[in-house]
Formats: structure tokens, sequence, C-alpha cells
């Protein structure tokens, strides 16, 4: 990050299960000790800068944290189980990358990478929104299945994108699915066309009906 003449570096070193920062304006002839958190990066790309702020710092691991005081000071964004309580403005686990872009009106955008889809900040993480809930249309599928009376329907059963399903014509040959509920869903299949749906969880099997009612119920 450059601001006016000055280059601002950072380093975050792990050791012991903590991350540990460190910064230098210098070309790094000298290093200051900065904060700490107690969680290893998840990926090389899960530490950012702010490509505006040379205050605002971004990392992930399991969970994302944000500093705004050149790292001396961090915060968890969220707890990744308020996801479930709240998909569309809490971070999903495992932040394998965070990146800082400067959009045509010279403001930061931040895109989230988490297992569970993709979220964006406007305000250095302050708060996101999740933007994979709707028009999905890549995933890391495991399973599909199509609704035997209405090839228009069709499930599917992804890794933490959780199962998704589409119930609209197809624009331009490509489908928008939506997410239902989050998680790994696998081994779709059904015994009457589609009108109930079995597919498994690690942990349990769910079934979904459709004629009856649009439902969900779960089963160990």
């Amino acid at each position: 990050n450059q601001e006016g003449t000055t280059v601002y570096l950072w380093l975050q070193n792990k050791s012991n299960n903590n991350s540990h920062f460190f910064s230098t304006t210098n070309q790094g002839s000298s290093w200051t000790t900065l904060g700490t958190v107690n969680y290893g990066p998840f990926m090389t790309n899960s530490f950012e800068a702010s490509c505006i702020h040379p205050e605002a710092l971004y990392f992930g691991g399991v969970n994302c944290s944000r500093s705004h005081d050149n790292g001396k000071t961090w915060e968890l964004v969220s707890e990744w189980p308020e996801y479930y309580r709240n998909i569309e403005s809490k971070l999903h686990a495992d932040i394998p990358s965070i990146a800082s872009f400067m959009n045509p009106a010279g403001e930061e955008v931040v895109i989230v990478s988490t297992d569970g889809g993709t979220f964006i900040s406007y305000d250095n993480l302050m708060t996101v929104q999740n933007i994979s809930l709707h028009g999905l249309n890549v995933s890391q599928y495991y399973s599909t299945y199509s609704y035997a009376d209405d090839p228009d329907i069709i499930f599917v059963g992804s890794q933490d994108q959780g199962f998704q399903r589409t119930t609209s014509v197809a624009q331009d040959g490509t489908h928008s699915f939506e997410q239902t509920i989050s998680g790994d869903y696998a081994h779709l299949t059904s015994s009457d066309g589609g009108n109930t749906l079995w597919h498994v969880y690690p942990g349990f099997t769910m079934v979904y009906r459709l004629l009856a009612k649009p439902s969900m119920t779960t089963s160990a």
C-alpha cells in the first residue's frame, strides 16, 4: 500500500497457532511489532491490506478478523456459527481469500471468499453482504437431480454452498439457482420421480417433499 511517498508493507508470521503481525515503512530496514490473533491463515491469500486506507487490514482463517489501526488490534468480523442464523450478513466458515479493489467511484470494495460463498463489503469489513445466495451458476457439485414432470426444476447438492434448487425456465440456456440451506449435500435420489427427494449430509439424511408442500425435514 502506498500513501503519498510512503510505502507500507506488512508481514504475518504464524507461531504456536498464533499469527503475529509486523509492519515497515522503510522497505524492511526495520519492522514494527503489531498485534496478534489466535489462529493461522486459511491459505496464502487470506491476508490482505486495504488498497486505499493504510490503517485497514483483513485476515482470514476459519473466521475473519479486521484491524483499523494498522494491525495493532484485531476484532472478529463474526463467529462462523452466526452464519446459520443470518446467512445474508454473517460470514461462512473458512476464508481462503480476501481481495481489496477500488471501484470507479474511488471507493474500496472488499471481496471475501469463503467455503460457503462470496461476500462483499463497502465499509472495511464492518459489514458484509452475501452475494452467493441467488443466481448461482458455479459450485462444486456432488450431485444433481431433475424433477421428472418438469425438467426446469433441478436440485443440486454442493460442497458448503448446500442444497440448491431452480424452478424457473432457463434464460439464454443458463439456470439461476438459489441456496436453500448451507452445508455439504450429496447422493440426491428419489423413488417417485422427484416428488420426494432424499439426500445425505455428514451425520444425517434429509428428505425434501416437493408436491405436498416444499419443505425439508431431517432424521438421524
